[in-house]
């Protein structure tokens, strides 16, 4: 089993601390391959929002070397860990870039066959924020997330009551990472999932003359005429609902951009 830890943090610090417990508990379970991957190290240069991944395809991104090895090392991972500290009540700014630099998987998502979680730790507020922010990355990109952790550093440290609940909610929080990956089980997509499906592919369909990159991937995985991206039992409520969410929006792009209605 392989796990990748992306370290958003700048030093080892909280935040890394709490992902060698997760880390630990994981290997209590079974052996893992568990590898860090320190943003702070691999010299990922400024995104520089040309759009060009969109556009042609990742393979053109300036930062390609170093952005098509860490997308290399996610598909060859059973599971990634999303790790980064709050900043100001956001991510830092290594993760927010690592985030720019793969925007396009929101577009091509790719990571449906892997779990995640996510992890931030805080000195006092900010993490329904970050934990948010990693969790919708995530899971746009295509990956289960399992769960989201939020520590606050200092009780962890020093209030014995607190730490002993995070340590609880550590190790429940590695039976099901570990169970997720083993079994491959997945949930049927909720009403978040769907509707965010339906979003993304009607830009898709908007923006193909700009980004026909973006519209050639879809077109091959035949998501232009599903419900969603995988095969998969959907309650005919929820995809009602979502179809009407999906309608709306329509409506609204319409009527903002000046928009003619939509050929396949």
């Amino acid at each position: 089993m392989k796990i990748l830890a992306i370290m958003g943090s700048p030093r080892k610090g909280d935040s890394y601390q709490i992902t060698k417990v997760f880390e630990e508990k994981l290997n209590a379970l079974e052996k893992v391959e568990f590898k860090y991957l320190f943003l702070k190290e691999v010299n990922l240069e400024y995104c520089r929002g040309c759009c060009v991944c969109m556009a042609k395809g990742e393979d053109f991104c300036p930062a390609k070397d170093t952005t098509l090895k860490i997308r290399e090392e996610m598909l060859n991972s059973d599971g990634v860990v999303f790790v980064s500290p709050v900043y100001a009540h956001q991510v830092t700014a290594l993760m927010k870039n690592f985030v720019d630099h793969f925007s396009y998987v929101f577009h091509r998502p790719c990571f449906f066959d892997k779990v995640a979680m996510v992890i931030s730790t805080t000195g006092g507020s900010g993490l329904k924020e970050v934990l948010s922010y990693l969790e919708m990355t995530a899971r746009g990109w295509g990956f289960y997330v399992i769960h989201k952790l939020g520590v606050i550093a200092p009780a962890f440290q020093y209030a014995p009551e607190y730490r002993n609940k995070l340590m609880n909610e550590i190790d429940e929080v590695a039976r099901k990472f570990f169970e997720a990956i083993k079994t491959k089980r997945r949930p049927s997509p909720d009403i978040y999932d769907l509707i965010f499906f339906r979003a993304i592919r009607l830009k898709i369909k908007h923006t193909q003359k700009y980004f026909p990159c973006d519209y050639r991937y879809w077109k091959e995985k035949g998501w232009i005429d599903k419900d969603y991206y995988t095969d998969t039992q959907i309650n005919i409520f929820k995809k009602l609902y979502a179809w009407f969410v999906e309608k709306q929006i329509e409506k609204g792009m319409r009527k903002k951009f000046k928009l003619g209605s939509l050929k396949r």
